[in-house]
């Protein structure tokens, strides 16, 4: 009797043992949770405990990537990627995960060919379409990629056709989806920065606009740019409604309130730009640009202390400004100080040499 019983017991061991196990998949969905999560470190453990229970898990290889992504270190996350891929040649997540990691290298020749990979696999792939696009915006706006970490110049015939593909791009990405705001927005930047087409621009944003999930942090980017486009359009009123629906849904967002704070000035609004490059110095404390334009706004009010005060802050921050230097040079000489404008003159044409 006690020999059954423990035969009982030796088996009830086993089988909660093997009911018990975790397997490769359990730590993978626990490294996704934590890479949901933002803690980064700790699902790469996990997918790595993963990879130990089955060294041929796709999803591991690139839940790792991009993990490694999402801290910026995009060489290990590429390599990772190539792994995933080399297992399963058409895995369209890790050609597209690979694809935006190369872009953030700046190597956006190959980060088009990564996507390319993904639209032969599946030809009506939206994101993968938006994200050519984004590539291809890229290689127009700079015209350089990087190759082993130094920079090489693209033919200017490449990057004309470049501008070409990346509109065809969102095209193809908004025929296959016209939802995708992504694509939506992007074509707008790519009308807006490349061809200078406000009026078309436009109208990609508010598409974009309209198809954003209002915690979308693109959603505020988009009325940001549209307010560019306005401004360029000289429809100043517009623009600065566009950038207040901005800074509403993005308070921190430096950018729109120095674009308010240039046209409140441009309308000589002085008190509410002022409010507004405050908001600039507020976020980012270091951005030379916002008290040289605060500074310049107050010169031109003829309160030459408050504006001095603000270029020597700006030369504080950077001590080879030469622009915060030419700047506290003529508001020194509008209070007949020409001694010590003189001086600071001297100073900026030596930086500039």
């Amino acid at each position: 009797m006690r020999l059954l019983y423990a035969v009982f017991i030796l088996l009830l061991t086993l089988m909660t043992s093997a009911h018990c196990q975790i397997t490769a998949e359990d730590w993978y969905n626990k490294g996704l949770a934590l890479y949901n999560q933002s803690k980064y470190d700790d699902a790469i453990q996990a997918y790595d405990e993963a990879l130990k229970l089955d060294s041929n898990y796709v999803k591991a290889w690139n839940g790792k990537g991009a993990a490694f992504s999402r801290q910026d270190k995009y060489d290990d996350a590429i390599r990772y990627y190539d792994e995933a891929i080399r297992l399963d040649p058409n895995n369209v997540k890790a050609w597209n995960n690979k694809g935006l990691a190369l872009g953030r290298q700046g190597k956006y020749d190959e980060s088009i060919q990564a996507y390319d990979e993904v639209i032969s696999i599946n030809s009506t792939d939206s994101d993968a379409w938006a994200n050519k696009g984004i590539a291809l915006y890229f290689l127009c706006t700079y015209g350089v990629t990087k190759v082993h970490g130094e920079n090489s110049f693209q033919s200017l015939g490449r990057v004309a056709i470049a501008y070409d593909e990346a509109i065809d791009a969102y095209n193809k990405a908004i025929e296959l989806n016209p939802d995708n705001a992504n694509a939506w927005y992007n074509k707008g930047n790519a009308l807006l920065d490349i061809q200078g087409d406000g009026v078309e621009a436009i109208k990609a944003y508010d598409e974009a606009i309209m198809r954003l999930d209002p915690n979308d942090p693109c959603l505020a980017m988009a009325w940001y740019k549209k307010g560019e486009a306005l401004g360029s359009m000289g429809y100043f009123n517009e623009s600065l409604e566009a950038y207040d629906e901005a800074t509403k849904m993005a308070p921190n967002y430096a950018a729109a309130w120095y674009a308010k704070g240039d046209v409140l000035n441009g309308q000589g609004n002085d008190d509410e730009a002022a409010k507004a490059y405050d908001e600039v110095i507020r976020i980012e404390p270091n951005n030379t640009a916002a008290w040289i334009a605060k500074g310049a706004m107050l010169a031109r009010l003829e309160r030459y202390d408050e504006a001095i005060k603000c270029y020597d802050e700006a030369i504080r921050l950077d001590l080879n400004n030469t622009k915060a230097c030419a700047y506290k040079a003529d508001s020194l000489k509008n209070q007949g100080k020409f001694v010590e404008a003189t001086k600071i003159n001297d100073e900026a044409i030596k930086l500039s040499c």
